[in-house]
């Protein structure tokens, strides 16, 4: 039923309308899998309201119905599911139509309006003018590598992995690792003996900050702090620890160095890496060996090198990545991220190499091109053999075939000489193995 005003405009009575009608949920339908998820709550509930998809990606909700016409005015971001109040109309309205125009801009056209339980028509239109869209980077979002949404329609490239590393499912750079999680010592493990132990991606984030799983792993249930934001404020993201001598197992008392990967804050400053070693990983007793300050803001590799106590057969590092505070094994800040990697050492090694010489034969003659060749071998590993001939140092040998041709040019005293060959491990044992020339005395050595 239609009656006129004493301004001659139409008037329409309401459509019944329920405070029910308007609801302030929404979801995503996911063409791809067939179903629906739910996302944020808008701020106003509403009905008979309009959404139009901007040119960024985003979602404009405009007006509706809620008890009363709405000018109310939401925008929907994908990227983090929530809903922010943006300008409102010029006026209320609803059962309006809006359109995407080509400049970006959105036309609102007609609708419906009222009060006191009548509306009318509205023949009114308006321009909505989003906010200029500032892409978003790589450092803000806390990425590392691929590609992802700038946030205003477009893509960035966060690069490139190196060498050992993937870029994982959250566009960051996830190291090759040879540690599992362990769900008895509750952190990363290293089983078997290895010359490195390193957690790859398994310590990515803090607390409940960024993907790491299995949090907070530690040994010993000590947690992180959960303030902040990921890749924004402190992480402690990976440890690998070494041997300092390349190609011999983690063992007691060896010489190593720890990598740690962190994230520091813009208040860098204030970041500083602690680091703990427990000889016994089942009943961890931490001592510290080093604290080394973030040199920049980002992702940056911490480093150290110290010597491993005596213990096993399992030993443990902690790194603690704190902002600001005293070192502490597990330090209360907010900011502060605690992750452990326990590693399977060897026992200190007491076992000499064996050595045994094949080349030059017993009447071998200073003076002339001389074969020298040796067999060495050890129950861990031979770093390096040296030969001497006398007290007289020949050449030092890395890797096998223990074996060169000598030019032996330089005049020796007159006598018989000891040929030595001298086979060395990573814990300083050593192996020796030597021939004397049966050449008599008396004998000159002169150059061929």
């Amino acid at each position: 039923m239609q009656i006129s005003d004493r301004s001659a405009r139409t008037l329409s009575m309401p459509r019944s309308r329920s405070p029910s009608a308007a609801i302030g949920s929404a979801e995503i339908y996911d063409p791809a899998t067939k179903s629906w998820s739910v996302t944020g709550r808008l701020n106003n509930g509403r009905d008979d309201h309009q959404a139009v998809s901007l040119a960024d990606g985003t979602v404009l909700m405009l007006g509706g119905f809620k008890d009363a016409f709405l000018d109310s005015v939401e925008l929907y971001d994908p990227a983090t599911g929530s809903f922010t109040q943006r300008a409102p109309l010029l006026e209320p309205r609803s059962d309006h139509r809006a359109v995407l125009l080509d400049d970006g801009r959105v036309l609102v056209a007609g609708g419906q309006k009222g009060a006191s339980g009548y509306y009318y028509p509205l023949t009114s239109t308006e321009l909505y003018q989003p906010s200029p869209c500032i892409p978003t980077t790589c450092m803000a979002e806390g990425r590392t590598c691929g590609t992802i949404s700038d946030r205003c329609g477009g893509t960035v490239s966060c690069g490139t992995c190196a060498g050992g590393t993937s870029c994982g499912a959250q566009n960051v750079c996830v190291a090759e690792s040879n540690a599992t999680y362990d769900s008895t010592r509750h952190a990363p493990v290293c089983a078997d003996w290895a010359q490195f132990c390193d957690s790859g991606g398994l310590l990515m984030g803090r607390s409940t900050l960024g993907p790491e799983l299995d949090v907070p792993n530690t040994i010993d249930g000590c947690r992180d702090g959960a303030s902040g934001k990921f890749h924004s404020d402190e992480s402690l993201d990976r440890i690998r620890i070494s041997r300092i001598f390349p190609g011999v197992n983690l063992e007691d008392a060896a010489e190593v160095r720890v990598d740690a990967d962190v994230w520091a804050s813009s208040q860098y400053a204030h970041d500083v890496l602690d680091l703990y070693v427990a000889p016994n990983a089942s009943s961890p007793i931490w001592g510290w060996v080093a604290t080394a300050p973030a040199a920049q803001a980002g992702a940056q590799t911490l480093s150290a090198t110290f010597k491993l106590p005596l213990g096993g057969p399992f030993q443990s590092v902690r790194g603690v990545f704190r902002r600001d505070g005293t070192a502490d094994p597990c330090s209360q800040g907010s900011y502060d991220d605690h992750d452990d990697l326990v590693f399977r050492v060897t026992p200190i090694d007491t076992t000499p190499p064996t050595v045994y010489l094949y080349s030059p034969s017993s009447r071998w003659v200073c003076g002339s091109a001389v074969q020298l060749w040796a067999y060495a071998s050890d129950d861990i590993g031979v770093t390096h053999l040296d030969f001497f001939v006398g007290s007289r140092f020949v050449r030092s040998l890395t890797q096998p075939p223990w074996t060169f041709t000598w030019d032996s040019t330089d005049p020796l005293i007159n006598g018989p000489r000891t040929l030595l060959a001298v086979a060395y491990d990573a814990s300083g044992n050593q192996g020796y193995a030597s021939r004397l020339n049966s050449i008599p005395a008396t004998w000159s050595w002169t150059r061929p």
